[in-house]
């Protein structure tokens, strides 16, 4: 997953009070809004879960980008 899309699913997440990585991957199939502003078409299913922590933990643990975003 790209940090473009990460970054969308965690505002998305944030705007709709979904603190969870697996309920914001089961939020992506009921919400066309979500889906637009994702840029998921009809039948992309988005990432697994466990994409969120393996990013989190990898590829942005040095970073403070999202900290800095989300704060």
């Amino acid at each position: 997953m790209g940090p473009e899309l990460m970054v969308r699913m965690l505002v998305v997440g944030y705007c709709m009070g979904i603190r969870s990585a697996r309920r914001r991957r089961e939020a992506v199939p009921l919400s066309l809004a979500y889906r637009w502003f994702c840029r998921f078409g009809l039948e992309d299913r988005g990432p697994d879960h466990s994409t969120f922590s393996k990013n989190r933990h990898g590829r942005f643990r040095q970073n403070d980008v999202l900290r800095f975003v989300f704060t």
